[in-house]
């Protein structure tokens, strides 16, 4: 799991969510999701949103450039972050790189 707190220092570490605050960012970020944990680790970033004032959810997005992680994978993931700032009114922090026609058709449904 990647931590994405903007610093573009990889955090593997889940407890470093645990010193986010209203000034951070928090989320799953597209060249870092794995496949195999990306469920518990959506809901460590979740949790931590609801528990916590942090301001921004993200980065988060799509990528068709440099992502090796599935597309489908990757559009579930920031559909769930849409979800999540919607819920939570927190501004989305966005990453979209050659996948822009993808990303305004998620944002029409």
């Amino acid at each position: 799991m990647l931590i994405d707190i903007h610093t573009h220092i990889k955090r593997d570490n889940p407890n470093h969510l645990e010193f986010l605050d209203e000034r951070d960012f928090a989320g799953l970020h597209p060249w870092f999701i794995k496949a195999e944990s990306v469920e518990s680790d959506f809901q460590q970033i979740s949790n931590r949103h609801r528990s916590n004032s942090i301001a921004f959810i993200g980065e988060t997005g799509l990528d068709k450039l440099k992502s090796t992680v599935e597309f489908e994978l990757q559009r579930k993931i920031f559909l769930d972050h849409i979800n999540l700032a919607i819920e939570l009114n927190r501004p989305l922090v966005i990453h979209c790189l050659k996948a822009h026609q993808e990303f305004l058709s998620i944002l029409k449904e």
